[in-house]
């Protein structure tokens, strides 16, 4: 995603709390639009910064050996999307000569929690495309 794209104000933080490396890919629903793409290591998490107010489905896919060339894991990969789309929302509010603005920060765990609330199911490697 260019920077001139992440003009917006929302934050989604994305954690990789698993034992193999990532990639995650935010799909806008409005168009079908990849609006980023990351990869994280396993045990980090990263943040992207700048959203629009909008509908987002999340993919991932897990594996090992990345090659950044090809944009993918050489071996044992995997893939899944979350069951929920995340809903982003930004809203403005004029106070005497002030403007201030209320957006949503999500975070994401890619790794299952104890009473998690974002189930995710396998996709073919296909449908994370």
């Amino acid at each position: 995603m260019s920077s001139s794209e992440l003009n917006g104000r929302c934050l989604l933080t994305v954690k990789n709390g698993l034992l193999t490396d990532a990639v995650v890919k935010l799909i806008d629903v409005k168009d079908n639009a990849c609006k980023a793409y990351y990869y994280v290591s396993a045990g980090n998490e990263f943040k992207i910064e700048g959203l629009h107010a909008g509908t987002y489905r999340l993919k991932f896919g897990i594996g090992e050996d990345w090659d950044s060339t090809k944009q993918r894991f050489n071996r044992n990969e995997r893939f899944s999307e979350f069951d929920k789309s995340l809903i982003f929302a930004e809203n403005g509010m004029n106070q005497g000569n002030n403007i201030y603005y209320n957006f949503t920060t999500m975070v994401v765990t890619l790794n299952p929690i104890i009473d998690g609330n974002a189930p995710t199911h396998t996709i073919t490697e296909n449908d994370f495309k």
